[in-house]
Parts: C-alpha cells; sequence; structure tokens
C-alpha cells in the first residue's frame, strides 16, 4: 500500500473527482486530501511534529476533504504532492512584447510568491519521504482565444524544478502531454463537468458553470493520477 497525502486548493478537485475509480484500479493507492479554496491553506505552521491548519475555517475544509482529518501527520504517509499552486497569469501579460529573460523572471517571481515553497519547506521539515509538486493546470482556450502564457508549460515546470525543488529534494510533476494544447492551454474536454470542491462534501451544491476554462474534470484527474503514479514506483 503507497499512501499519498495530497495538499492543495480548489484544482486538487479533479483528483479527488477521479480518486473512486482511480483507487479501484490500483488497490495499491491510498489517497487523502487536504484541499482548501484559493490561498486558504497558507495559514499552516509546523507544530508538534505535524502541518496543522492555524484556523477552525481551514481546519474544516480539511476535515470535508480528508474524511475527517484536520492536520497533516507525517508518519501516517509513504508520500507527499503539493499540487494545484503556480502558474498563475495576468490579463496585463503581453508576451510577445518581452524578452524572453523578462517572461522567465517574472514567472519565476510568481512562483516563488505561491504556496508551492512555503508548504514544500514545511514537509521537508518534517520528513524525509519522498516530495512532489505540481502546477494548476493550465486554462483552456476561451472563444477560440489561448490564454497568454509568458513561457511554455515545460519551461515553467524546469524553472519550478530548479529554483524551488531542487533545494528541497523535491520533484515537479508536468501536466499529461495528452491533454495540453501546444504546451500552453489545456484542451476544453477536460474541463467540462468540472466540480467545485465543495462539492467533495455536498453534491448537490452549484456546479462550475458550462464555460468554465480553469478547473478540470474528474477525467482529467483520472489521467494526472494515472501519469503521476508510476513516479511513485520507478523501475
Amino acid at each position: 500500500m503507497t499512501r499519498l497525502c495530497i495538499l492543495g486548493n480548489s484544482h486538487a478537485g479533479a483528483l479527488k473527482q477521479a480518486s473512486a475509480d482511480f483507487c479501484a484500479a490500483h488497490p495499491d493507492a491510498a489517497l487523502t486530501f487536504f484541499a482548501a479554496v484559493a490561498f486558504d491553506s497558507r495559514a499552516m505552521a509546523v507544530q508538534h511534529g505535524q502541518y496543522v491548519p492555524l484556523n477552525d475555517a481551514l481546519a474544516a475544509q480539511y476535515e470535508m476533504t480528508s474524511g475527517g482529518r484536520r492536520a497533516i501527520e507525517p508518519a501516517q504517509y509513504d508520500a507527499f504532492l503539493v499540487y494545484g499552486f503556480g502558474g498563475r497569469s495576468l490579463p496585463e501579460d503581453r508576451p510577445r512584447a518581452y524578452s524572453q529573460a523578462f517572461r522567465a523572471a517574472c514567472t519565476l517571481a510568481r512562483l516563488q510568491a505561491d504556496l508551492i515553497g512555503p508548504h514544500l519547506k514545511a514537509l521537508r521539515a518534517l520528513t524525509d519521504k519522498p516530495l512532489f509538486a505540481a502546477l494548476k493546470p493550465l486554462p483552456c482556450p476561451q472563444d477560440g482565444r489561448r490564454p497568454r502564457r509568458l513561457l511554455p508549460h515545460g519551461e515553467e515546470v524546469a524553472l519550478a524544478q530548479h529554483h524551488i525543488c531542487d533545494p528541497l529534494g523535491a520533484q515537479m510533476v508536468a501536466q499529461p502531454a495528452t491533454t495540453l494544447i501546444d504546451d500552453r492551454a489545456t484542451h476544453p474536454d477536460f474541463a467540462s463537468g468540472s466540480a467545485r470542491l465543495v462539492q467533495v462534501a455536498h453534491p448537490d451544491a452549484p456546479a462550475h458553470a458550462d464555460d468554465e476554462a480553469k478547473h478540470m474534470n474528474a477525467q482529467y484527474g483520472r489521467l494526472w493520477l494515472d501519469a503521476f503514479w508510476p513516479r511513485l514506483h520507478p523501475g
């Protein structure tokens, strides 16, 4: 049995949607999700050998997504995945107007300002077990136009690996190639039918709108988990 702890934001909902089918196909897999919307998970700290939420609102979200657990106890898991942070773009981005060096510098600054590094550092302070991280999925095209990206996904992953993950002995995981359009957008099929994080506990809660472009569905989550799982069992 491989016990994977997944610490993420609302983008982890796609993996959560897919987790039952994935675990049924992989009896050796046990997935526990500690997911909270947006940047709520910034309110965490290392205390008494655990990574814990600092307020009841965050603890309640973790209880909902984990099945009753409020804090991450490293001894209960074999590996850790920080999922769905980083990869931010801005409406004012003008990639064609910027040099390669400037685009890379902006991308790195955004990655370093996000929660990937803080979460990995906290977990590494608690354990020497395998650590992984993955950026949020690339948005889907809207109105026939692809989102503006300062760098292709592969280059952004490489930046995060070198500057954030390598110093902590962690591994970045790229988005599955089969989900990508030219390494700069996600195919729209993978956003259709995506669920809000609250639907984990409340299936009747309102779903995402039909034109949702940023959050992915269970099909995407299954592809992602299928592509990732061999990294826990190399060779």
